[in-house]
């Protein structure tokens, strides 16, 4: 029997339009593979959110302007 639980971690964040390349640039070559070096972490992948909309602080979902016809995940990788 595994000393770690079989579990699924999803992480979510909003970054301001003006540092997101550079925040990008080291989540990838510094933050995502310090967690995969982790202990019982087997795997990992980063997705984008499109046009589902905002998650407010009660947890709802404010849909994103109409001008925005994308909706779902995509592969950041692609």
């Amino acid at each position: 029997m595994s000393e770690f639980p079989k579990c699924m971690l999803i992480v979510t964040a909003e970054i301001d339009a003006d540092v997101e390349e550079e925040w990008n640039a080291w989540y990838d070559a510094v933050h995502f593979p310090d967690v995969l070096a982790q202990p019982g972490v087997h795997s990992g992948q980063r997705y984008v959110t499109e046009g589902i909309g905002q998650i407010t602080d009660n947890g709802e979902i404010r849909p994103r302007p109409a001008e925005n016809p994308h909706h779902g995940l995509r592969d950041r990788r692609t």
